[in-house]
């Protein structure tokens, strides 16, 4: 869309040469996401989330500052990896470990969040770049990451369970987990 035609025009790339860039980046991130997946079982969540988001900050923030194609694709190749691989799959890993006697439910809500940030940030991000500089538009995205995303995360894992314990089985601090909701007629 019209971003990619601002980045075009910034570095003198053809519509083909930064699908390229893109398409390198992604495949090299999903690849990664392979072996990189397994520290949502071997690391806290709270310490991989948090790495994550202070990483994609970091990673949006030069994105928006990048003065070549190379750190450019280093940039779209960290962000697809966080972004679009490491966070997303931290998010449904979770939910399934901590939330064994209501996944479904649980996973649904995640699923909920997505469907709404898809549905939502393009409208935004076109009213944004209508506005401002694409460059500050990055610096602003990282200041957002870091400085709302991630203590809210945050604060969302202040009673997480420890690794090994879910919700299903018995509560953040060792409680029994609360009683199942009553069956649906039919």
């Amino acid at each position: 869309g019209h971003f990619n035609a601002l980045v075009r025009d910034e570095f003198g790339l053809t519509n083909g040469e930064l699908g390229l860039v893109f398409t390198i980046a992604t495949i090299a991130a999903a690849i990664a996401v392979i072996f990189a997946g397994g520290l949502a079982d071997r690391v806290q969540p709270r310490r991989l989330a948090v790495a994550c988001l202070v990483a994609q900050a970091v990673l949006t923030f030069l994105y928006g500052q990048a003065n070549s194609v190379v750190f450019l694709a280093l940039c779209i190749f960290g962000m697809r990896l966080l972004g679009q691989g490491m966070l997303p799959h931290l998010a449904f890993t979770l939910r399934a470990r901590w939330f064994s006697r209501f996944r479904g439910r649980a996973i649904s809500f995640v699923q909920l969040g997505f469907n709404t940030a898809e549905a939502t940030f393009p409208f935004l991000l076109a009213l944004a770049i209508a506005h401002f500089e694409w460059r500050n538009l990055f610096t602003a995205a990282a200041c957002i990451i870091g400085f709302v995303i991630t203590p809210l995360v945050l604060w969302c894992f202040r009673a997480a369970p420890r690794m090994g314990e879910g919700r299903g089985e018995k509560g953040a601090v060792g409680r029994p987990a609360a009683p199942a909701p009553p069956a649906l007629p039919g």
